[in-house]
Order: structure tokens, then C-alpha cells, then sequence
């Protein structure tokens, strides 16, 4: 799938998601695409300030009285825009890393703990 990357302002650098805390890794337990899609990184800053509704959205997909409305209000933004509503621990965690342009990366992961590792700054062997 091809999706919109969330620039900085001058272009050199584009924003993934990368949730460092330890139990569920949000962006590699998912379609990776999502960790560096715009319109989610969006989504992400427009909450990323509001412990509660990020708590919420983690913690409690169903509560006693059916689905919480953090949880509804996510599975609404993420069908609008033609994904499956992800697995949403480890988005409580998520921090906004800055990766420079043309530089090649992945996704590492430990026990659900994220970081971006670059290839320059291993030994890679690629065919």
C-alpha cells in the first residue's frame, strides 16, 4: 500500500511511530504501514496529550457496557481511511521519531519495546 508520509516543515525528515514500552510493540504488531502513514500520525498527535482517552484506547477495547469510546472513535478513523481497525496496545507508548530522508531503516522489536535502527549504523547483508 502506498501512503502519504507525515513531513517535517522543510522536508528532510518524516515522522514514524514507535511505541518504546514493553508488552506490545503497536507498530510491528500491525500492518506496517501504519507507523509511518500521515493521516495516522495525525490521528496520534491529535490525542498524544490526552493520558486518559491513550490509556483508554490501550487498555479497555470493551468495557462492562460494550465498546469504550476511545476505542469506537479509533476503529471509526481507522476504517475511514481503508484500514482494519489494528491491535491498539503499545499506543499508549508510542513516541514520534524523525527519520532522515533516503536513510534505510527497520523497525526493531523486543519484548513489545520499538526502536528505529538504521542501516548505516550496522552490518547488513542484503542480495
Amino acid at each position: 500500500m502506498d501512503v502519504e508520509v507525515y513531513w517535517n516543515e522543510d522536508k528532510t525528515e518524516y515522522a514514524v511511530l514507535c511505541s518504546q514500552g514493553y508488552g506490545a510493540g503497536w507498530s510491528t504488531w500491525n500492518q506496517r504501514e501504519l507507523a509511518y502513514d500521515a493521516r495516522v500520525v495525525e490521528f496520534y498527535l491529535a490525542h498524544k496529550d490526552d493520558k486518559k482517552w491513550m490509556h483508554t484506547v490501550e487498555y479497555s477495547e470493551f468495557t462492562t457496557n460494550g465498546e469504550s469510546a476511545a476505542h469506537k472513535e479509533a476503529k471509526e478513523f481507522f476504517e475511514s481511511i481503508g484500514y482494519e481497525c489494528p491491535y491498539m496496545g503499545g499506543f499508549e507508548d508510542i513516541v514520534l521519531v524523525w527519520v532522515p530522508r533516503g536513510i534505510i531503516w527497520r523497525m526493531d522489536e523486543y519484548d513489545g519495546a520499538e526502536s528505529i535502527v538504521y542501516q548505516a549504523e550496522q552490518d547488513w547483508v542484503c542480495y
